[in-house]
């Protein structure tokens, strides 16, 4: 793939999205959004509960809440390095 392009599998996101339906998911689609904008390589994205607040312009408590959310869908993860985006979602590597 070419510097800047992602593979961004839809049938996933569909999954992610009706399984968020009802459970405050709105927030949660956004930061999904926002990260999957902003994956680097190995589908990581550095950066912090802070940083997303002050992007989306929403408290750092509703990001770290919808954070939680799509973690427990398994569609991102955290780890030393930051989120990473799971990959059944989309892929940069």
């Amino acid at each position: 793939m070419a510097d800047g392009e992602i593979a961004i599998f839809p049938e996933a996101l569909a999954d992610v999205a009706a399984d968020l339906q009802g459970r405050a998911g709105g927030d949660a689609l956004r930061v999904l959004m926002l990260l999957l904008a902003g994956v680097d390589l190995e589908n990581v994205v550095r950066t912090s509960v802070g940083e997303i607040s002050v992007e989306l312009g929403i408290k750092p408590w509703r990001v770290d809440r919808a954070i939680l959310l799509l973690i427990g869908l398994r569609a991102i993860r955290r780890d030393a390095r930051g989120i990473a985006i799971s990959p059944r979602i989309a892929w940069k590597g």
